[in-house]
């Protein structure tokens, strides 16, 4: 967004230097013939993107305008369709290409809101890598990797349990392969949380992956990446 928001603003200040221009100026009498052309040049680009958002007051180049309020308008305007766009992403229930779900299955129920998470500002890379990773659907475990394999949602088995999908919610919760790991997270959660028994599992994964606390936070990426490498030495030590 950030790239592609400067891009645009740059254009943008650009079309209103120009049009503010006195007609006489070289560069704008160069300006208006590329406008007058029938080629699908910068200008008309310009003007493309000012009429998708609404915008086609700025289109008018005999007409005086702020620069500043053209850079602020530009920059609300792509806030807002970029918002919508991420919006539409999360609350998908398919992924757009292959036989899966949306990556963002999980992502959507602890995502209230744009912006940049507390984790994220206070976690060390590793730490914050992994919540990230399990949040987003790209961990490596086979709900993802067998994206790959050309599998079914229905086909991407546990390695362990061979009989259930191995997704975010088994791997965390459930599966009986790391149960001395996630114990001593269950018991730090439960006394944060004056028990946890009562949880569905969704609360369950909400608390460990997206908590504000960040101690929480902490705890729960270290359990984390220790499941994710026993899981990966369990699949090594599997014969091919």
């Amino acid at each position: 967004m950030a790239s592609r928001s400067r891009i645009w603003i740059c254009i943008a200040r650009l079309f209103t230097r120009y049009s503010n221009m006195e007609d006489d100026r070289l560069n704008k009498i160069i300006f208006k013939w590329a406008l007058a052309s029938k080629s699908k040049n910068w200008t008309k680009k310009c003007i493309d993107m000012f009429n998708k958002y609404d915008m086609e007051f700025l289109t008018d180049i005999d007409q005086p305008k702020s620069k500043q309020a053209v850079i602020n308008e530009t920059k609300s305007k792509l806030m807002e369709d970029f918002v919508n766009t991420w919006q539409e992403d999360i609350n998908r229930v398919l992924a757009k290409r292959g036989q899966g779900q949306n990556k963002l299955r999980l992502y959507k129920h602890f995502k209230n809101g744009f912006g940049t998470e507390n984790y994220v500002k206070l976690l060390q890379y590793k730490d914050r890598c992994v919540l990230a990773k399990l949040m987003c659907g790209v961990a490596p475990i086979q709900v993802e990797t067998g994206r790959y394999e050309g599998l079914t949602y229905e086909e991407r088995m546990c390695p362990y349990c061979k009989n259930v999908v191995e997704d975010e919610s088994h791997l965390l919760l459930v599966c009986p392969l790391y149960n001395d790991i996630r114990k001593c997270l269950f018991e730090y959660l439960s006394v944060c949380n004056n028990g946890i028994f009562c949880f569905s599992k969704m609360e369950l994964l909400k608390l460990i992956l997206a908590s504000i606390d960040i101690k929480v936070a902490r705890q729960s990426a270290k359990t984390c990446i220790e499941i994710l490498k026993c899981r990966n030495q369990y699949v090594c030590s599997q014969p091919s």
